[in-house]
């Protein structure tokens, strides 16, 4: 016959739980039985203490875990921000080089069968600085 335990067991993790079953809340007043029936109960006492120490060592390294993933969704909605500033400026990159073909293939038109031939370039559509740093200090001083 095997020994039945006091706590229920859960069917992810073999340790007992950290409730304790009504039986083991009652006390024995038969005076013969007092000494282990004490002993039961600061054992039942002991395990329940482990189990809190685990949950509570589980609860704050869940804690932990959720302020990291917290501070990821905030870098992820910064990241989306930039992402949707770039997209929202496509379409005024691609009317300016609508813009620039429609010039070019105007001036293509108008002159005659042999500078046809020649390719042409577009006019400059965007100027980059080559040194962003010192241009933005320039732009910072000037404000």
């Amino acid at each position: 016959m095997s020994r039945q335990s006091y706590y229920p067991q859960n069917e992810l993790n073999s340790r007992p739980s950290i409730f304790i079953a009504d039986s083991q809340q009652r006390q024995s007043f038969v005076p013969g039985q007092g000494g282990g029936s004490a002993s039961a109960r600061l054992q039942a006492k002991r395990q329940e203490l482990e189990g809190l120490l685990m949950l509570k060592e589980k609860s704050a390294r869940l804690a932990r875990d959720i302020e990291k993933l917290g501070d990821n969704v905030d870098a992820l909605v910064e990241g989306g921000e930039a992402v949707a500033s770039v997209m929202s400026s496509w379409s005024g990159v691609f009317r300016a080089m609508q813009i620039a073909r429609q010039s070019m293939l105007s001036k293509q038109m108008t002159q005659d069968d042999v500078t046809i031939e020649q390719k042409q370039v577009p006019d400059t559509l965007v100027r980059l600085p080559v040194d962003t740093g010192t241009s933005t200090e320039k732009t910072k001083n000037e404000a």
